[in-house]
């Protein structure tokens, strides 16, 4: 995956960030601009004050990679299901 403005990979902080801003509520997305801008020191404490929510977009992240790993491959197994990303997004997200 690679960041809209270069074409440096994203790293899975930058991951994380983007699915504060495409999912998640104001606050989760001002939580996730912080963690971009903070120096190393502030953002070890901005994630030891809200590891719940950190977590969840991290999670988030990590499925929407799959999903588009799985999307983008040639090959599927025969007896996945096409809507389990689907599947597990919902659970991911309620």
């Amino acid at each position: 995956i690679h960041s809209d403005k270069t074409n440096q990979p994203m790293t899975p902080l930058h991951q994380t960030v983007e699915a504060m801003h495409k999912r998640g509520d104001t606050f989760v997305s001002g939580l996730g601009s912080l963690l971009m801008l903070a120096d190393p020191e502030d953002r070890q404490r901005l994630i030891a004050a809200f590891p719940d929510r950190i977590a969840r977009y991290e999670a988030i992240a990590v499925l929407e990679e799959t999903k588009r790993m799985l999307e983008g491959s040639l090959f599927m197994h025969p007896e996945l299901s096409p809507d389990m990303p689907a599947s597990l997004n919902q659970f991911i997200l309620n």
